[in-house]
């Protein structure tokens, strides 16, 4: 009786330990996952500033910010880093309300966050 009591013991002893590894190495396995996952965003986000490092930018105001090229030609970036408004304006100011001042071939007026010019101010 003692020794099938005796083995019943080790049995269950074993079975925590496998269960023990099984688990750590679970564990191990998620941790790797999770910095391979926070590596990626790190290296996506070097690619988009690596791609604007030509570009002058501001801050991001309703999910745009103005960018200036080499050429002295302002346009719009998303957080993305992709053209929403081409840089083809000669000033640029920063959206609120939907709309942006800018000067555009030597004329003021407002830009909307879809490009559209309005001089007056209105849509």
């Amino acid at each position: 009786m003692k020794k099938k009591a005796l083995a019943k013991k080790r049995a269950l002893i074993k079975a925590k330990r496998e269960k023990k590894k099984a688990l750590a190495k679970k564990q191990k396995l998620l941790e790797q996952q999770r910095k391979k996952k926070l590596q990626q965003q790190k290296s996506k986000k070097r690619k988009v500033a690596s791609s604007l490092s030509h570009i002058r930018k501001g801050k991001f105001y309703e999910g745009l910010a103005k960018a200036k090229k080499p050429n002295g030609k302002w346009g719009f970036v998303n957080k993305s880093g992709d053209w929403i408004i081409s840089p083809v304006l000669d000033s640029a100011g920063n959206f609120k309300n939907g709309k942006a001042k800018a000067t555009f071939q030597g004329q003021k007026g407002y830009i909307n966050r879809y490009g559209q010019w309005d001089k007056n101010g209105k849509w």
